[in-house]
């Protein structure tokens, strides 16, 4: 008998609940390593959770602090995670400093064998 009818391969599936409080987690990982080093207080190369790539990204940019930067102590007031694809993950933290006004830290997560790795960031 021939069929007339194929069922589509199936798609990517979406991320579970738990694979985004994984990646959650991941990204509160990364900004606890992060945000010390905007600050002039930490080393990319004790941050978790990142691409190798990314890593040597931030050993090579450094910025420069100044002295007000460097006595602030910053701290995430919130940290929402929302899926791109069947396996990238986007954290948005709101970090709030001491300084007149709250910024966006941007934070894109891909999900591999090993689990959620940071693979870029934007803001801070």
């Amino acid at each position: 008998s021939t069929t007339l009818f194929r069922s589509a391969a199936p798609g990517p599936r979406p991320i579970s609940p738990g694979g985004l409080v994984a990646a959650r987690r991941v990204a509160a990982r990364f900004l606890a390593g992060y945000l010390p080093l905007l600050y002039g207080r930490g080393s990319a190369r004790s941050i978790v959770g990142i691409t190798p790539d990314l890593r040597r990204q931030l050993i090579r940019v450094r910025g420069l602090v100044t002295p007000v930067e460097r006595r602030r102590h910053p701290r995430v007031v919130s940290l929402t995670v929302a899926e791109q694809a069947p396996a990238a993950v986007l954290a948005t933290a709101l970090v709030a400093d001491g300084g007149v006004t709250t910024y966006a830290v941007r934070i894109l997560l891909r999900g591999g064998r090993d689990g959620w790795l940071v693979s870029s960031v934007d803001g801070g």
